[in-house]
């Protein structure tokens, strides 16, 4: 009888473990789907603002670079002062605002990289982890196409500040020619030395 009692107890209390490890699980269920919706949201959010800020900084630095294709008229090297202030508003201005510009853009992957982490390791959750490594994955294959275009726009930066300098330097050896809109140098290898640029910059 003793036996029959201890053996109902045990199968009473296994029962109830057995019902609250199911609870458990059941709880521990809801709330992974609660937290994968709301990363779910997080990430949406995260992506439209990132893609948003993405494509202000992108027009901005497309306006900017409006700049590069009127700088290398002819007419703005009409006269040794013209070149002159042509050379250092270059120098001071169009170029360091283009590279700032561009550094913005870069910047902007890892700001959000950065936030949508800290947001994520607040959730304490190891589906947070890989929705970072899905955001990271985009986040990468995107920046990898904007750091090669960045590196060729450099190039196109440099090339133009070594044409427009050697206008600078060699403002005094060369005339405007207003009716053909061109420059014409006293030295043919000054000539030669202007296309060699040119082409430089058309084969960025």
């Amino acid at each position: 009888m003793l036996l029959l009692f201890g053996s109902n107890i045990y199968i009473k209390h296994k029962n109830q473990q057995n019902k609250l490890h199911a609870q458990q699980l059941k709880f521990a269920a809801e709330q992974e789907v609660i937290i994968r919706a709301e990363l779910d949201n997080l990430f949406d959010v995260y992506l439209y603002n990132f893609k948003t800020d993405l494509k202000k900084a992108a027009a901005l630095y497309k306006g900017s670079r409006k700049v590069l294709k009127e700088i290398l008229s002819p007419y703005n090297f009409e006269t040794p002062e013209y070149t002159k202030e042509n050379y250092f508003f270059f120098k001071d201005h169009i170029a360091p605002d283009l590279r700032r510009k561009s550094a913005d853009i870069i910047d902007i992957f890892q700001k959000y990289t950065d936030r949508l982490k800290e947001d994520i390791e607040n959730k304490n959750s190891n589906i947070g982890q890989k929705f970072l490594l899905k955001w990271q994955k985009m986040s990468n294959a995107q920046l990898g196409n904007y750091v090669i275009f960045f590196t060729k726009e450099e190039q196109l930066i440099q090339a133009y500040e070594e044409i427009i300098e050697f206008y600078y330097i060699h403002s005094k050896r060369f005339s405007f020619d207003i009716e053909n809109n061109t420059l014409l140098f006293d030295k043919k290898e000054d000539k030669d030395k202007e296309q060699y640029l040119l082409q430089k910059i058309k084969d960025i």
